[in-house]
């Protein structure tokens, strides 16, 4: 409950620091924070708030949830359950555990509360024993809650706000900065790969990237209306944008070719959901009872990179000049630059949309209780995700980048000219039924025995590639269309004593797979993607794909890039 929640300690402010609380949950801190109930993948889990699916349901960021903080302000919540195997037929969709959310309403009272947090680098050591330490970082966190009547015992209103500001020192750096310094690079490198690219490309490289910065602004405004004696209504909107900035390519990992990416290589990962509830319980008599809830949610990802676009991303080997193989950079130590837009952002964005509606009916009798569920959710999905759309060039030298003369060349596009046609675009629909039947002859003991079923309809289907075809006998166009899971329940609880409660139950779980899993049968199916790799030989020539297969992949790529303009192909000579 409310008090519960506030006794709990969070410095993120995340509902995922109550949420591990119960014994069977544990937090990843190396997934972002995510939660593993009973040993399943935190991607498995269903969060909702306010009978909403708030789950990552496309399934790309390992923490479970559809950005890196929390989905609602902490001081919104009023109740916050875990449920491991919950045999009630409303509980779908998971094969985790499912985390559900209440959010606070108002009363006849007003009421408020708000808070401010800050932190900095003037607030934290600059050692750590014998190490110096040079961070620069900013830490700010404020928000508040309201709530109040707008017409006294018939119709309330709760606000709530928070938002966050940081910025987070980067990992990697130059000896004597900030982050993990990358062997042998220096500063002076650093201003002559900048000078470069701005002569020949005419391209800012941005530089060092210093501070990874985040932001995470989430608002929620619920109406409650007593509309009459056991009629009750509910409207709950939901406003979540977070920003995370990426470091994509510096590494460490190749001890003999260390790497840096320069600030125009790194990008923001804006990620924006508005969601809305709609829900009516009505009592209808003692033992008679419905609700019926409408949701809808929009979630959009579309990362937007430092650098100018389009233009291609740039490899630089820091050799003065060649040394050894033309396609690799000497492996003594010598340190690589990026810049220019991270090759795997060219063509990549999320985008989804999902609502629906669902229904209950209960009824009591004697010991007998009775719930008929019934739903259908809608989802649209599009994935695109292209690396290297725009070209991804590697140069062996510092001599080769001022004479525009790259080593290799990676480009893909659509055979079609159109990278929509690469896009993971699809659309399926969910119906759920279910029938639940408990006995309760006593408050000491409980039967429920209940059963769902959960139906898809996906008409669209993937391109046809007839090679799959012919290599193993069968097409690679099925999808979720026409699949029934059928989930049989059967539970008991028993309080033998007033200090011993036992309970027990066995049933199938089903849902709640990231819908990546679908999308790849759409973005990569094999017909219409294509790429080409161009690369320079020993002895200065270079290994070019057939004119067919190189025209349909530079059909679908901006004509700037392949353009003199950008960058020649490698040179012969």
């Amino acid at each position: 409950d409310r008090e519960a929640i506030e006794g709990v300690a969070s410095t993120r402010r995340d509902i995922r620091d109550i949420a591990r609380r119960d014994p069977f949950a544990t937090m990843d801190p190396g997934q972002n924070r995510g939660i593993i109930i009973a040993g399943q993948n935190a991607r498995l889990n269903k969060f909702s708030v306010d009978g909403l699916r708030f789950t990552d349901t496309f399934g790309l960021n390992t923490g479970g949830l559809p950005t890196a903080r929390g989905p609602v302000p902490l001081d919104a919540i009023e109740q916050l359950s875990v449920k491991v195997a919950p045999y009630d037929i409303s509980e779908g969709d998971f094969q985790g555990g499912s985390i559900n959310l209440v959010l606070r309403s108002g009363g006849n009272r007003f009421s408020g509360t708000g808070f401010y947090t800050f932190n900095s680098d003037g607030l934290t050591s600059t050692r750590t024993q014998a190490l110096p330490q040079n961070l620069k970082f900013t830490s700010k966190n404020w928000g508040g809650f309201l709530s109040g009547p707008i017409i006294k015992d018939k119709l309330f209103f709760a606000f709530s706000y928070e938002k966050l500001e940081e910025t987070q020192p980067t990992l990697y750096g130059l000896a004597g900065g900030q982050g993990t310094p990358i062997p042998n690079l220096t500063q002076g490198i650093v201003d002559q790969v900048g000078t470069i690219a701005k002569s020949a490309y005419n391209y800012d490289t941005g530089g060092l990237y210093t501070a990874i910065p985040e932001t995470d602004e989430k608002y929620t405004a619920k109406v409650d209306w007593n509309i009459a004696d056991g009629h009750r209504f509910a409207f709950t909107y939901i406003h979540n944008k977070g920003l995370n900035g990426a470091d994509q390519n510096s590494s460490l990992s190749n001890g003999a070719s260390p790497a840096l990416a320069l600030k125009s290589d790194d990008y923001l990962r804006p990620e924006i959901i508005d969601s809305y509830v709609g829900e009516l319980n009505s009592d209808w008599a003692g033992n008679f009872h419905t609700q019926l809830r409408g949701n809808y949610r929009k979630y959009d990802l579309s990362p937007v990179p430092f650098g100018a676009t389009p233009f291609s991303e740039m490899q630089v080997c820091t050799d003065q000049t060649s040394v050894g193989s033309a396609i690799q950079c000497s492996q003594t130590g010598v340190p690589r630059l990026y810049f220019g837009p991270d090759r795997f952002r060219h063509f990549n964005y999320v985008r989804t949309k999902q609502y629906g509606v669902d229904a209950a009916i209960r009824w009591e009798y004697g010991d007998i209780s009775m719930k008929l569920t019934g739903s259908w959710e809608h989802y649209d999905i599009a994935n695109a995700f292209a690396a290297s759309a725009w070209g991804a060039y590697y140069f062996d030298s510092l001599a080769d980048l001022q004479a525009r003369n790259a080593s290799s060349l990676s480009l893909q596009g659509s055979i079609d000219g159109n990278l929509n046609s690469v896009l993971a675009s699809f659309k399926y629909e969910q119906f759920t039924f279910g029938v639940q039947g408990a006995y309760d002859p006593s408050p000491d003991f409980n039967l429920t025995a209940g059963i769902r079923a959960d139906l898809y309809s996906m008409p669209g289907r993937p391109p046809l590639n007839t090679n799959f075809l012919n290599r193993y006998g069968f097409p690679n166009t099925a999808t979720l269309n026409g699949r029934i899971v059928t989930q049989p329940r059967l539970s008991f609880s028993w309080s033998p004593l007033d200090t011993v409660k036992v309970r027990g139950g066995i049933g199938l779980f089903a849902g709640g797979s990231p819908d990546v899993f679908v999308g790849n049968s759409y973005s990569v199916a094999g017909v219409f993607g294509n790429t080409i790799n161009i690369s320079r030989n020993a002895d200065g020539t270079c290994t070019v794909p057939t004119v067919a297969i190189a025209t349909a992949t530079t059909m679908s790529a901006d004509p700037v890039l392949t353009s003199d303009r950008v960058l020649r192909r490698p040179s012969t000579a």
